[in-house]
């Protein structure tokens, strides 16, 4: 017992003593942040809710750093921490675009900083109705300056959503979506073919090739929709078939529905492209939508983030 107690005591004196000279290496800046989020504080559950962030800082340009919806949705802000890019912390240095070498990155006093201010706003929807209370977390200045760390502060909001609960396929629309992405000398040509629904579930996607023949690839991946949040979905395969140059169209018609099957939604999209042997090998020339425009994100492209998640793979004669 005695060698345990002596063991634990070495331990926590060298934990004592990297706390503090981690402190004094990082201390902490001076200076507060405060966070205020107005919105309406009630309404319908599936309807969107806009709330304004105002965020306040002592030093340099507060930028807020999560949001936690209170329905176990929480998101984060991707400009937080970007890797690769020299920039000054404090918004004061930039990379050369001439392709020079960077000078070093200047050691920035946060405390010499003037006030900031800054405005975000967010939208959501509840599913459910109940009381939700929203965490918006801000930091004081945007970047992490040198051995110094932003001063938090944390604005909270109690939101009311009334009843009934909202479908399990929402009111955002299936994309259908298409990459055309290499076509090279032996006419060989490769993508990627697939749709997504943020607030739905994908049953299918039927796609009629520059052949005129058409396929329905179903979607063997199970709805899940649990607590508050719908039931997302995303169908899609890589492709690669073998077309001499020309001009071609494919069309591609997503169908989403909620879990049970109902609440229907179906967007078509007809891609019109061109493929040459030699120079830009690949031209879109037309994409549209029918019966409209799907809601939300109305770019033909799919993300770059779900393409590397279409694990089917097809091909076509």
């Amino acid at each position: 017992m005695k060698f345990f107690l002596k063991r634990f005591l070495v331990f926590l004196v060298i934990f004592g003593v990297i706390v503090i000279g981690w402190m004094i290496i990082h201390p902490l800046a001076p200076g507060s942040v405060s966070v205020s989020i107005s919105a309406p504080t009630r309404f319908l559950a599936g309807a969107p809710e806009k709330i304004k962030v105002t965020m306040n800082g002592e030093h340099g340009f507060p930028a807020w750093d999560s949001v936690d919806w209170g329905d176990g949705i929480k998101e984060g802000n991707p400009n937080r921490h970007p890797t690769g890019f020299h920039s000054d912390p404090c918004g004061q240095y930039f990379m050369p675009t001439n392709g020079s070498t960077p000078p070093p990155i200047p050691h920035v006093d946060v405390g010499t900083l003037p006030p900031g201010k800054g405005y975000v706003e967010f939208l959501h929807r509840y599913r459910r109705p109940g009381w939700y209370l929203v965490k918006v977390q801000a930091d004081e200045f945007g970047w992490v300056c040198t051995h110094q760390r932003s001063p938090s502060a944390i604005g909270t909001i109690a939101l009311h959503v009334t009843g009934p609960a909202a479908p399990g396929n929402g009111i955002l629309d299936p994309r259908p979506g298409l990459v055309l992405k290499l076509y090279n000398y032996y006419s060989n040509l490769s993508g990627y073919f697939g749709a997504d629904d943020p607030d739905g579930y994908l049953r299918s996607i039927t796609v009629t090739w520059v052949d005129g023949a058409t396929r329905v690839y179903t979607n063997h991946t199970e709805c899940a929709s649990h607590g508050n949040t719908w039931p997302s979905g995303l169908l899609g395969f890589r492709w690669r078939q073998h077309i001499k140059p020309g001009k071609y169209s494919v069309k591609i018609t997503a169908l989403s529905t909620d879990c049970s099957g109902r609440e229907s939604q179906t967007i078509t999209l007809v891609a019109r492209f061109r493929l040459s042997p030699t120079g830009n090998r690949i031209q879109i020339t037309e994409a549209t939508f029918s019966p409209h425009k799907p809601n939300g994100n109305r770019d033909y492209t799919l993300p770059v983030s779900e393409l590397w998640n279409l694990e089917n793979d097809d091909s076509v004669p």
